[in-house]
């Protein structure tokens, strides 16, 4: 089982982070959206990087992914949570879900994310408690009480 870490990212992080998010997401993009677009989904990223927001991902020593988490007065949000394909399906992203599951259980607080239809995390994401509480036309809004 790979031993995974959380570190803050910074400004240097900004192409890894960018490439986390191409490489993980642009399937899903594309199969509700269409096409790609660099110079749109790079304009969106660009709008919302901020390094102190950012977690980078570390397995065995090396950066594997990214993850946003949100705190907020009423809930968490689980903005991103990505992990490049050679680290997903080896039980980190599940581990690491758990680990804030428990976190935001002893803080009492609901976390809530979104997630597009097309994406199979939204298994792992209902598999550990996650609800739909709200259905759009491409993705789900979904929420996790403490228990």
């Amino acid at each position: 089982m790979s031993a995974y870490q959380l570190r803050p990212a910074t400004a240097a992080d900004y192409d890894f982070l960018y490439d986390v998010q191409r490489e993980t997401m642009c399937a899903y993009v594309e199969q509700t959206f269409g096409p790609w677009d660099e110079t749109f989904q790079r304009g969106l990223f660009d709008s919302e990087f901020d390094p102190a927001d950012f977690q980078v991902i570390v397995v065995d020593g090396v950066d594997a992914g990214l993850l946003l988490l949100e705190a907020y007065e009423t809930h968490w949000f689980l903005d991103k949570i990505y992990l490049l394909p050679a680290y997903q399906n080896r039980g980190i992203g599940e581990r690491l879900l758990e680990s804030i599951i428990e976190r935001a259980r002893q803080a009492h607080m609901p976390i809530m994310l979104r997630v597009l239809k097309v994406n199979p995390a939204q298994r792992l994401y209902r598999r550990l408690g996650f609800r739909v509480l709200e259905e759009h036309d491409v993705r789900y809004i979904m929420q996790r009480d403490p228990d």
